[in-house]
């Protein structure tokens, strides 16, 4: 899973060598990132029910224009090491709202 147009610090030409990296990309919906943008608008409080280790490392995103998300991509030496031509697994975080 590792299509469209990267958009990293970690690349250079829009292409990434895989090889011995631990990675995983996080998919955030595209509504949710445009309710984060707008003025005025109230997010609901979450909890993080599963998710990245708290030590995981930011490494760069892009985005699938076919699903309309946004991938963040994440480093931890707990996530499976890949090998040149993987893509990179997918980890679902899931979220769910604290009532007030």
């Amino acid at each position: 899973m590792f299509h469209g147009i990267v958009v990293s610090p970690w690349t250079e030409e829009g292409t990434v060598n895989l090889d011995g990296q631990k990675l995983v990309c996080v998919p955030v919906a595209r509504d949710i990132l445009l309710d984060m943008m707008l003025k005025g608008k109230a997010l609901p409080a979450t909890e993080v029910i599963e998710g990245l280790p708290p030590d995981a490392i930011y490494k760069g995103s892009f985005y699938d224009k076919s699903k309309l998300e946004a991938y963040l991509v994440f480093e931890h030496d707990s996530f499976q090491k890949l090998k040149s031509g993987d893509f990179i697994p997918t980890m679902r975080v899931i979220l769910r709202k604290i009532n007030p």
